[in-house]
């Protein structure tokens, strides 16, 4: 029988809850990276990370973004839902759009990082939205649909899709 999180075939299965947290026209995102995820080039995503024992997703969602943005966040809806495969691994990720935050947005003393499993958090600060269209923002979908979503009042929770990433 297979261990939590992993099949039979070795594949590893992770749950990972973010906030999408909005200030005017800019949104809250962490830059990671890491010599193995995406060519070794920076990444930006909303604060989030993997359900820890048996919290919830918006437990985890929380507890995430206090811990890499140093915020406090209400979180509403689900926004978005993703799921993206690498080598030996399967991703479901869940985005709440936040209603509120409260707090001052801090990082690592300069240089020094913070680790988040095996990424490096690089930056975090809220980026304008025009600047995030030459950003690799992931998931796609928050350089331009989460505008349009937003704007129309979310019809209701939208599936990203299945990526793939090599």
């Amino acid at each position: 029988m297979p261990m939590q999180g992993e099949d039979s075939g070795g594949l590893q299965y992770r749950i990972r809850a973010g906030a999408i947290i909005v200030d005017g026209d800019s949104m809250l995102l962490v830059q990671h990276q890491d010599d193995d995820s995406f060519g070794g080039e920076p990444w930006w995503v909303t604060p989030g990370g993997g359900v820890e024992g048996e919290e919830s997703l918006t437990e985890c969602a929380r507890r995430e973004t206090l811990e890499e943005t140093g915020l406090s966040v209400e979180l509403g809806r689900i926004a978005y839902v993703a799921v993206f495969v690498e080598p030996g691994w399967y991703h479901c990720e869940v985005y709440f759009v936040a209603d509120s935050y409260s707090g001052t947005v801090q990082r690592s003393e300069a240089g020094t990082g913070i680790f988040d499993l095996d990424h490096l958090i690089k930056d975090v600060r809220f980026v304008p939205r025009d600047e995030m269209a030459g950003m690799a923002v992931h998931p796609e979908a928050l350089k331009m649909a989460f505008w349009e979503d937003r704007a129309s009042g979310f019809s209701g929770t939208r599936y990203l899709g299945l990526r793939k990433v090599e």
